[in-house]
């Protein structure tokens, strides 16, 4: 899991122009999590083949509530690649911090525990990206930097990256 976080986000933050490989190397790290998870885990069966199968229902659930610009970015595929680290981290913190636990608060938790890493993404909208793949997140119920320009009162407004500019400040 630390490789995973260190290829994903370290690595594309010292090296801007390896943003390919930490993608690809947060979405592999999180198949080699799954692979211990089912075949190498000491958990229940049921908690290794549930915890898998929860995933991928409550991932697929939560595609279908996304805001168009998180499930339309990356050609689709952003939900599942910003996703993946996040669950895998999820699960793994829910194993290490529950595993002295009864049996109805691991799974009761698991449950918890998983709901809250994908759902999460519900709650983001993406406000454009940079040529290195990083996006802008921002609240998805936030106003948008165009919504902010066209319900300000000067005619002459012009967008920026540091927010509204009027052709009074340009000119000073």
């Amino acid at each position: 899991m630390i490789l995973q976080w260190l290829l994903r986000y370290l690595l594309p933050a010292l090296l801007p122009k390896a943003a390919a490989i930490g993608f690809l190397g947060g979405v592999a790290c999180g198949l080699a999590i799954v692979v211990w998870w089912l075949f190498f885990s000491r958990a229940a069966r049921i908690e290794r083949w549930g915890a898998i199968i929860l995933i991928i229902v409550v991932m697929t659930g939560t595609s279908l509530l996304l805001d168009k610009s998180i499930s339309t970015a990356n050609m689709g595929l952003m939900f599942l690649i910003f996703s993946i680290p996040g669950i895998s981290l999820a699960l793994v913190v829910w194993a290490v911090l529950t595993r002295n636990l009864s049996t109805a608060v691991r799974r009761i938790s698991m449950v918890v525990f998983i709901v809250v890493a994908s759902g999460i993404w519900t709650l983001l909208r993406t406000n454009g990206m940079t040529g290195d793949g990083r996006h802008y997140l921002g609240w998805r119920w936030a106003e948008t930097k165009e919504e902010i320009m066209l319900t300000h009162d000067g005619n002459d407004a012009v967008l920026s990256l540091s927010g509204i500019v009027t052709a009074d400040t340009i000119s000073e």
